[in-house]
Parts: structure tokens; C-alpha cells; sequence
């Protein structure tokens, strides 16, 4: 509780303070690098069973918009954790990346074509049988097991999606999507939320993190009309359709961008969405979350 409140603090009186927001910028980029030279000194000390496995079966698919060196840092720590990870790169930014990687497949998109239509881009393009969702200010560590949660899918056919752990930085907290309310919508789950499938509990919704199965993945998919609010909307488009778990043990890093005034410009423009979801789901005239 007192964590969060500090967070508010910094964020509603610090960050957005044309006075402070120079420093605040400096003091909370410097704690985030020395979190994560300490993060990475643990991942080469502390090599998981999660990490060694073959991971041939799944593909990564990273959603980029005007935020290069995270792009460039996501990448880096797959390579460090899971090297021969499938990539695709979905990118609609005013000037799409180039990485020299020769083994991860690029899809540029016109300019700000949003979250749910490089999503959708992406996932065509997968041919393995399963696929890994990820925004690009996410972080991989040794706790990022993908091979637990591929082989948890492969063991449990009734389960569609795995959902991990989202740790953002610099505060060390998580938020309990499971927690969240999806949208009104009339829709009956395949299994009851709380269920228990092979020790992990069924959830409605979840992260934005998570492996599932491209197939089933495919029959929810995203709305190319929504470009910044997917995520309540997925989850309740998935209800019915798919069934999701919660692993608490697959976690990854994120570090979201707080002083990129473009960027935070377009990213929190939701009119477009915010009428798109009343439309939709006009019972209760929620426009989604968010926090996504």
C-alpha cells in the first residue's frame, strides 16, 4: 500500500511537473538500469529448469509503436534467455526499427495503426502451434518460463491460454488483472473462474502477457478498430471460446514510458476506442481498460 502510494505520488505530482519531470526522469531511469544490471547478474547465476527446453513449437509476437531502445531491450533478453525463440515484430511507428537479427521476421504497418491491428498482423503470420503475446516494454528474466507454460498447454488440452506475471518497475509491484471486470457481454465460460486444471486456476481475464494456442488464438482475435483499449475487450470476446489460466510463476519485467510526451500523446488518445466499446457493449457504457 505504501509502494502505491509513493507510485501516485510520483506520477501525478513529480512526472507531470514541467519543474520536476527532468530530474524524476534522470532518478527513475538510473533506479530502473540498476534494476536491471541486478536482475540480469541473477540470470547468470541462476540458470532455471524453466529456461532449458525446446521452444521450436512457439513464436513471439512483439507489438512496437515509437519506443526503439525497449524494443531493442526486449529483444536482447529474449536472446539472452530463450536464443532460438521465434520473433515477429509487428512495428507502426513514423520510422519502423531495423535490427540486425536476421531471425526475427519484421511486419511494418502504416503509422499508428494500433495495438489490436499489429496484434492481429502479427498472429497471422505465426505458423507454430502456439504463440506468445508480449508488448515491447516488456522485460524477460529467468523467471520467464515458457517451457513450463508450453508444456503445461501440451499436457492439458482443455487449456487454451497461460497467462504470467507482469512486475513493473522500478516499484516491484503487480496488478491483479484477475481481479478486473470484464465487459457486459452475454457469454457462458467453458469452465467456472476459480476452477482448478492441473494446478493452475481458470481466470476470465488476465494479463497481456501470456502463451496460448495459435489456433484458438485465432478464433478470438483482435478488433482492428480498437487502437489503444484491447484488453478488456479480448478477454471478453475470448469468454466462451477459450480457456484461460493464471501461472503467478511465469513473470516477466515491464517498464512503461512516463516522459515521452509524442508518445504518451497518441497512446492515451482513446476517443476513437472509448466510442467504438460504448457502441458495442452500450449496457453499461464502460470504455475498457485503461491499464492495458
Amino acid at each position: 500500500m505504501v509502494v502505491k502510494k509513493i507510485r501516485a505520488f510520483v506520477k501525478e505530482k513529480l512526472v507531470n511537473s514541467v519543474f520536476f519531470r527532468p530530474l524524476i526522469k534522470i532518478g527513475l531511469n538510473s533506479v530502473v538500469s540498476l534494476e536491471l544490471f541486478y536482475e540480469r547478474t541473477l540470470d547468470l547465476l541462476h540458470k532455471t529448469p524453466g529456461q532449458l527446453g525446446d521452444v521450436s513449437h512457439a513464436t513471439a509476437v512483439i507489438k512496437t509503436f515509437e519506443r526503439p531502445k525497449k524494443l531493442q531491450r526486449l529483444v536482447s533478453s529474449i536472446r539472452r534467455t530463450f536464443p532460438m525463440l521465434k520473433i515477429i515484430i509487428v512495428d507502426d511507428s513514423r520510422n519502423p526499427i531495423s535490427l540486425s537479427d536476421t531471425g526475427i521476421e519484421r511486419v511494418t504497418l502504416p503509422y499508428d495503426s494500433g495495438v489490436s491491428a499489429g496484434r492481429a498482423a502479427g498472429l497471422e503470420r505465426v505458423t507454430t502451434p502456439y504463440v506468445i503475446n508480449l508488448d515491447d516494454d516488456y522485460i524477460f528474466s529467468r523467471k520467464t518460463r515458457l517451457i513450463h507454460a508450453l508444456a503445461y498447454l501440451e499436457r492439458n488440452n482443455n487449456v487454451d491460454l497461460v497467462a504470467g506475471e507482469v512486475t513493473y518497475l522500478p516499484y516491484y509491484i503487480r496488478f491483479d488483472y484477475t481481479t478486473h471486470k470484464l465487459m457486459n457481454y452475454q457469454s457462458n465460460p467453458l469452465y467456472e473462474k476459480g476452477t482448478e486444471i492441473d494446478g493452475l486456476k481458470v481466470f476470465e481475464k488476465c494479463a497481456n502477457f501470456f502463451v496460448a494456442r495459435t489456433d484458438k488464438l485465432k478464433s478470438v482475435g483482435w478488433d482492428p478498430n480498437l487502437k489503444r483499449l484491447d484488453h478488456a475487450d479480448f478477454y471478453t470476446r475470448a469468454r466462451g471460446k477459450i480457456t484461460t489460466v493464471f501461472d503467478p510463476d511465469m513473470e516477466l519485467l515491464h517498464d512503461q514510458t512516463h516522459f515521452d510526451q509524442n508518445y504518451l500523446k497518441v497512446r492515451h488518445d482513446y476517443s476513437q476506442d472509448s466510442k467504438v466499446l460504448n457502441d458495442r457493449y452500450s449496457a453499461n457504457k464502460k470504455t475498457g481498460d485503461k491499464n492495458s
